[in-house]
């Protein structure tokens, strides 16, 4: 409850999984019922933080090698 709405994921709705196993990292998400638009939505939303905000910000010499963009 005290991230924005745009950020939470409803646990009716879409149920989220996260795993590391040795370095490779996978996010799962199972939809519940016919909740596709929703899940897309969230998948989205959650991409677009791991590539602009978290790797953007934590690992910019990372992003520029593998996403050939310019460091700042």
């Amino acid at each position: 409850n005290d991230q924005p709405e745009h950020r939470r994921v409803d646990p009716k709705r879409v149920s989220v999984r996260y795993s590391n196993l040795s370095g490779n990292v996978s996010i799962t998400f199972l939809v519940v019922g016919d909740e596709y638009e929703y899940a897309v939505k969230k998948v989205l939303n959650l991409i677009n933080e791991v590539f602009v905000g978290f790797l953007n910000v934590h690992f910019q010499e990372y992003t520029a090698e593998h996403f050939h963009k310019q460091e700042d």
